[in-house]
């Protein structure tokens, strides 16, 4: 097996536990993005990215939205202090992991322009549509996509 599926999948692993011991209201989902403008190395127009999302002061969670993407090659977290993602873009603090844990290296900002149902701890599913200014490793490639949550049991 590869060192990076082996590290990506720990990282997967200790975040489900660790947040699992403190939070009670986390989903996970899938993100398709569906539009880019700016300069991107690649198209990411349809890509597809594991999600897991914990809004803050939702049933117990802390006060700090978590936003984390990732699949068997590389994991992105992203933290939002003192908020939730909705509304207008927001710097979030970001990190990576390939071959290592590292910071992005610039600031990205996520907005969730849209989400289908009020939360509250009984939340079930729910339907995001966003946008990311600095998508994946590029500052300057800006995306919209869309997520569909279901809370984790």
């Amino acid at each position: 097996m590869n060192k990076p599926i082996i590290l990506v999948a720990a990282l997967a692993t200790a975040l489900t536990f660790a947040s699992s011991a403190r939070a009670e209201a986390i989903f996970i989902g899938r993100l398709m993005v569906t539009g880019s403008q700016g300069s991107c190395d690649f198209n990411p127009v349809e890509s597809r990215i594991n999600a897991r999302w914990m809004p803050s002061n939702l049933a117990g969670n802390p006060d700090a939205s978590t936003l984390s993407l990732y699949n068997s090659f590389i994991a992105f977290n992203y933290v939002l202090e003192g908020a939730r993602f909705t509304g207008t873009p927001k710097a979030v603090k970001a990190r990576a992991l390939v071959n290592f844990d590292s910071p992005i290296g610039f600031t990205p900002k996520i907005a969730f322009t849209s989400v289908s149902a009020a939360l509250t701890g009984a939340t079930e599913m729910v339907n995001v549509e966003g946008s990311m200014q600095g998508w994946e490793f590029m500052p300057n490639c800006d995306v919209t996509f869309r997520i569909s949550f279901l809370k984790r049991i």
